[in-house]
């Protein structure tokens, strides 16, 4: 339990330093686009090619990976898995936390997104940080930590943080690429989410250990046994 309590602690401190640089570098430049932003928007739209070719359609499936449909079925899965723990309570609570602190940053930086013409999909809100990636790096984190701390299964474990590492990754750059995203917007919702994620490690170990619900919500559920890490 003491190095999870660790790693969660590192995890935070480093999100927190992250994205305290990024807002501060972006405030001073106004919201404009930084020099990394402008390099990275460059190299997206060399490589991605014409519309509706194949990392059209590449990307606009697997930025929805950070959306809103596929992180409720995600959680639906994680609620049939712990039937309703304190683990599903976590993951709701600290979802609704990350949203709420993105929304929050949004509307205090306010920033532009890139240029219109030049996006492959649509969206209606400010740029600065970017949802997606801030949903990505709460969730997928703490889909790892989940793996490692309670799946015996060591296919399920596995296959879960390889995709969630992949998906830690690619949805980021997916935003890059589709247009709608600067690399400071996603890079500063990747350390918002992490931070958040790595909190909410530490609460799911003191819930564990305090045995806060462990029976679950509902009565119904029995006490599931979970490996000692």
């Amino acid at each position: 339990m003491k190095k999870w309590l660790i790693i969660s602690g590192i995890i935070m401190l480093f999100s927190l330093a992250m994205l305290t640089i990024l807002c501060a570098f972006v405030y001073r430049n106004s919201g404009y686009p930084l020099d990394i932003d402008i390099w990275a928007r460059d190299l997206a739209y060399n490589i991605r090619g014409e519309k509706f070719g194949f990392l059209y359609w590449f990307n606009r499936i697997l930025t929805e990976f950070g959306y809103i449909y596929i992180v409720v079925a995600i959680g639906v899965l994680v609620l049939l898995y712990t039937k309703l723990d304190y683990r599903c309570f976590l993951l709701i609570i600290g979802l609704i936390v990350q949203v709420l602190l993105n929304q929050a940053f949004k509307a205090c930086y306010q920033r532009t997104r890139p240029d219109f013409e030049l996006w492959w999909a649509y969206e209606k809100s400010s740029s600065f940080p970017s949802g997606h990636s801030a949903t990505t790096g709460f969730l997928y984190p703490y889909l790892i930590f989940l793996a490692i701390f309670t799946i015996d299964n060591k296919k399920i474990k596995l296959a879960t943080i390889i995709s969630s590492a992949f998906f830690i990754v690619i949805v980021p750059i997916s935003r890059i690429i589709l247009g709608v995203h600067y690399f400071t917007d996603c890079l500063a919702g990747l350390s918002l989410g992490l931070l958040v994620s790595g909190l909410f490690m530490i609460l799911t170990i003191l819930f564990k250990e305090y045995k806060i619900l462990p029976e679950g919500i509902l009565p119904i559920f029995k006490k599931k046994k979970y490996n000692q890490n």
